[in-house]
């Protein structure tokens, strides 16, 4: 997925890989093939979850190609950060009790009027 500066998204290249071990290497081949359709000097960051793999890929990309960014996604990294904070007893509990205080208002015609 690319996003231009106007924020335009663009679907530059879907493939199956299901059969293709998920190697740093590998996913930093796919990577520069589409860096490559384009040109590098376009790319400004490549951004994605934080898998081993997947970091790796992004560390070989940057090594060869200095002038693009490397980032994780943010949003899959407060999914992790979510998820185990919703392991932790104490906030199961606070999360329980205000889902009971919003369905409580969610259904309450005296709160809706």
């Amino acid at each position: 997925m690319l996003l231009t500066h106007s924020r335009k998204e663009y679907l530059l290249n879907l493939e199956d890989l299901s059969k293709v071990k998920h190697t740093g290497q590998h996913i930093a081949n796919v990577i520069e093939e589409v860096i490559n359709q384009i040109s590098s000097e376009k790319f400004v960051v490549i951004v994605s979850d934080n898998g081993s793999n997947v970091a790796s890929a992004r560390g070989l990309i940057v090594q060869k190609y200095p002038n693009i960014i490397n980032v994780r996604c943010i949003a899959h990294c407060f999914n992790l950060i979510s998820t185990d904070i919703v392991k932790i007893h104490q906030a199961k509990d606070l999360i329980r009790r205000a889902n009971m205080v919003t369905k409580f208002f969610k259904h309450s015609t005296l709160a809706s009027s």
